[in-house]
């Protein structure tokens, strides 16, 4: 089916429901990646930082049950070809973990330069131990409660403007 201007789409193709669905498979959809500038630059304003060696992550709470991923790699990182090789090494590594990170958030990785010359084994380490400390900060501001944590960040910010 192609998809011109004025075309049916296919019913529920991206729907939550088809992520249920497939849940228990190393799969990644389009629900489950971040897209939108908005949802970027949400991250960076209130999001938690979680820094690595080679390996920062940014993560934030969202409305959904299932996780949404992005990378962000500047050009100082390298040529095209480098940056969308560690794009792809991430959306892998996220891809076959996923099961690892707290459900309901979104997360922005930003790989440092080093993290495409790492092997395997120690890309796979950061990453999972990267986890580890999303997945304990998560279960600390649930402890405390999201209101709080989120009526912290916003006073941060009004002092930042103010």
């Amino acid at each position: 089916m192609s998809l011109t201007a004025g075309a049916p789409r296919e019913e529920n193709a991206f729907q939550p429901e088809n992520l249920e669905l497939r849940k228990g498979a190393e799969t990644l959809s389009r629900l489950e990646r971040l897209r939108s500038g908005r949802d970027f630059s949400r991250i960076f304003r209130e999001g938690e930082k979680v820094r690595l060696d080679d390996l920062t992550v940014r993560w934030v709470f969202n409305p959904y049950s299932w996780n949404r991923i992005g990378t962000s790699v500047g050009r100082k990182f390298g040529n095209a070809v480098k940056r969308n090789r560690v794009r792809r090494i991430i959306r892998e590594l996220y891809r076959r973990r996923k099961g690892i990170f707290p459900q309901g958030i979104d997360m922005v990785f930003l790989p440092g330069r080093r993290f495409l010359n790492a092997g395997h084994e120690i890309q796979q380490k950061q990453f999972v131990e990267a986890a580890r400390r999303i997945r304990n900060r998560h279960n600390y501001l649930l402890k405390k409660g999201i209101d709080q944590v989120q009526k912290s960040n916003s006073s941060k910010n009004d002092q930042e403007q103010g």
